[in-house]
């Protein structure tokens, strides 16, 4: 194996890419952490009834379609967009802000996307993420604060006492909501 680590067996191109990724997750979950400066703006709700689907436009430009049964908030800050998936599922399509990542809370863990697009759906003791486009930090609430990247096609549930990992996501199952109108 010419391009493996030296007594490791692993392609020598695997630990630049892992630290490179570590590093992206580290600086934006760090942005998560920092305080909010400056006004924020007023928080703006959008929800559907049973059997309704609605897609709505936020003022940064990104695009939230709930499903059925479904609620978000939004609240826009200096250094962040946050959302709350407060019932139900919603496909996010973000509008890329590298100086204000969107951030996506359930009541088990949050997804943080600079610019991209993934399904989220809140059920009563945890949430699955699932990437459609791009890629998206996902971290679940609790006491290591466990955190992964999640790529395109990809799905995981946060919630439970299980390790994060990550899954081939159901795509059929997004793609069939989406298109009951």
């Amino acid at each position: 194996m010419p391009d493996a680590e030296p007594g490791r067996g692993r392609p020598a191109w695997l630990r630049p890419l892992l630290v490179g990724m570590a590093t992206v997750a580290a600086g934006v979950g760090a942005l998560s952490l920092l305080p909010d400066h400056g006004p924020p703006s007023p928080s703006v709700s959008f929800s559907t009834q049973v059997g309704e689907i609605r897609s709505a436009k936020l003022a940064d430009g990104s695009l939230a379609l709930l499903n059925s049964d479904s609620a978000i908030s939004v609240e826009y800050k200096p250094n962040a967009r946050r959302i709350t998936l407060e019932r139900g599922e919603a496909i996010f399509t973000v509008a890329p802000d590298v100086k204000r990542p969107f951030i996506v809370r359930v009541d088990s863990g949050v997804a943080i996307a600079v610019g991209t697009r993934f399904d989220l759906l809140a059920r009563r003791y945890d949430a699955e993420l699932v990437v459609l486009e791009g890629r998206v930090l996902a971290r679940r609430y609790d006491a290591q604060s466990s955190e992964i990247v999640v790529s395109q096609g990809q799905a995981v549930v946060l919630g439970g006492d299980a390790p994060l990992q990550v899954r081939t996501a159901d795509l059929a199952r997004i793609e069939a909501w989406q298109h009951v109108r």
